[in-house]
């Protein structure tokens, strides 16, 4: 049997937030142990323009940006385990920190939990091949490539109003689809969104079976396009698409202006 390892500070967690405190602790001449998934660099490694980090004035590519952090936190010591960890065991008395990975076994002083977060999404046609080329999940930070276009809020929560009313300085038009006539959005959010000139409420709106793309010999949507969800639980995160055209083909109800036949679950 192995000797377990004993560590000052493990961080869980390959992000900005588990850079940056592999960063302070590396410094802080702490010996930081990372350990940082296979897909280290987080979300941002799935992201093109960053323009709203500080340092960056002409902006940056997402997995550019990560790199230079990982590099960064490297320079002053820290080592990485490129996998998952499995289980952790917090000490409620004081004593060392557990983390497994896999079999293996960390004992660890300090313990930072830095795993960050996944968009919640809604598994249509189209959504992962146009992530971050039309499909985005946060207004506050992409609003901006959506300027003078027609776009599309899926939700019925406060984040999606507070997303559309975001939205709706930079887009020409926002769409929020909502699969159910009422909507979970506090009353004062729903009322800022409806006094709203450009946004534009759309309910009751599910996916629809008629414009599932097939496997052989289906068209792929145009930039930007994304469809409604066919789902029988709210969507409380909000997703942005851009519409290019009034025309888009996963939205075939746009031209007539009206929702589709399908009805809320």
């Amino acid at each position: 049997m192995s000797e377990i390892q004993t560590e000052n500070v493990v961080i869980i967690g390959s992000g900005p937030a588990g850079y940056t405190a592999a960063l302070y602790t590396s410094r802080a001449d702490l010996q930081p142990l990372v350990i940082e998934g296979f897909l280290w660099g987080g979300l941002l490694q799935q992201t093109t323009d960053v323009e709203n980090f500080p340092g960056y004035p002409d902006g940056v590519m997402g997995p550019e940006m990560m790199q230079q952090l990982r590099d960064q936190a490297e320079r002053f010591g820290t080592r990485f385990i490129t996998d998952e960890a499995t289980r952790v065991e917090l000490s409620k008395d004081g004593g060392l920190h557990r983390v497994f990975v896999g079999d293996r076994e960390i004992r660890a002083r300090a313990v930072v939990l830095s795993m960050g977060a996944d968009h919640r999404k809604l598994g249509v046609p189209g959504e992962v091949e146009l992530a971050s080329r039309g499909v985005s999940y946060c207004a506050t930070c992409d609003a901006a490539f959506f300027r003078e276009k027609q776009t599309a809020i899926v939700g019925g929560g406060d984040s999606a109003m507070e997303e559309a009313i975001f939205l709706s300085k930079f887009a020409s038009k926002v769409t929020v689809i909502h699969r159910r006539p009422e909507f979970r959005a506090s009353q004062i959010m729903l009322d800022r969104a409806r006094a709203t000139e450009n946004i534009e409420l759309l309910t009751p709106t599910t996916w629809s079976p008629s414009i599932r793309a097939t496997a052989a010999g289906a068209r792929s949507p145009p930039r930007g396009c994304a469809t409604p969800r066919r789902g029988k639980r709210a969507i409380s995160r909000s997703t942005v698409c851009s519409s290019p055209s009034a025309t888009c083909p996963t939205r075939p109800w746009s031209k007539a202006r009206s929702p589709p036949t399908t009805t809320a679950t």
